[in-house]
């Protein structure tokens, strides 16, 4: 098998940089050919994503989730889509968990040379969007990439909490309407969250959810202590729960949706799951 490794200088990835010799050295253990590719930014990293397809049989990278999400959406639509290898180098690391992928660089790679391969489902925005592991929109939605990558890089996780926080004393609700499967439903809440996976924020949401099993799982809370929080932690009856693979979402507020944790598009968005769409090495 031949494989590409992409990497970015862009600011974030000092720990990557640092390491590029030992990461070749082992990739060049694991595979017959390696190309390793130096970006400037993370727009040419998807353009030599993109460009890897039907000509790399794995596409290697190092990122956050943001990262992730713009390898998603550059070689989603594309045909003979490269296996994924996964070096996380993000402060919360919530898709990579699935995968049972920690920061460690070289655990990373040794999953990679494992070979154990897992298919996995991605949603589909507007027909345009594709995201890998959440879509949310209200309370909380904001923090992951409102929050100064600066004081990230000096706090960690903290930085992120210091902010949900804030959010949490701030009382916030919206009306918003669901439409699955032709039946139509609505709710007034704080938050709307839609999961493909087990994590977001770095915390377990529920151990039961799967990135492969082709649905979503859609949590709508309704308004309470901290914006809902205590009752989508706590108190299950107040939430309402539903599992979907294709849904239309109407929120009456004029906000971006947090797409992958990256600022997404505003208003109703319609959602379809494209089961199993791409495949990454596993620990799981």
């Amino acid at each position: 098998m031949n494989a590409i490794f992409l990497y970015s200088e862009a600011p974030g990835n000092g720990k990557i940089v640092k390491r590029i010799s030992y990461i070749e050295k082992k990739l060049n253990n694991i595979f017959s050919k390696v190309d390793i590719v130096k970006t400037n930014n993370l727009l040419e990293l998807a353009e030599n994503a993109k460009k890897s397809c039907g000509n790399y049989d794995v596409l290697i990278f190092a990122g956050g989730d943001g990262t992730f999400h713009r390898i998603i959406n550059a070689i989603a639509k594309e045909e003979n889509r490269p296996i994924l290898g996964y070096i996380s180098s993000g402060t919360l690391n919530d898709f990579g968990k699935n995968f049972g992928i920690n920061r460690r660089i070289s655990k990373s790679l040794k999953i990679i040379k494992k070979g154990k391969i897992k298919p996995f489902d991605i949603g589909l925005i507007n027909g345009i969007t594709y995201f890998a592991f959440v879509a949310a929109i209200g309370a909380f939605s904001e923090i992951s990439y409102a929050t100064k990558r600066g004081r990230v890089k000096l706090f960690g996780k903290m930085a992120y909490y210091v902010n949900a926080v804030k959010d949490a004393v701030a009382p916030q609700s919206f009306d918003v309407k669901i439409v699955i499967d032709g039946m139509t439903y609505e709710h007034k809440v704080p938050f709307v969250l839609l999961l493909n996976g087990k994590y977001i924020g770095g915390f377990p949401i529920s151990l039961r959810n799967k990135v492969d099993d082709g649905k979503f799982d859609l949590y709508l809370t309704k308004p309470g202590l901290f914006n809902g929080l205590l009752n989508y932690l706590f108190l299950k009856r107040h939430t309402s729960y539903y599992r979907v693979d294709k849904i239309s979402i109407f929120p009456n507020i004029e906000k971006p949706w947090c797409v992958d944790g990256e600022e997404g598009t505003s208003g109703p968005i319609d959602i379809v799951l494209l089961k199993k769409h791409m495949n990454i090495f596993t620990n799981r």
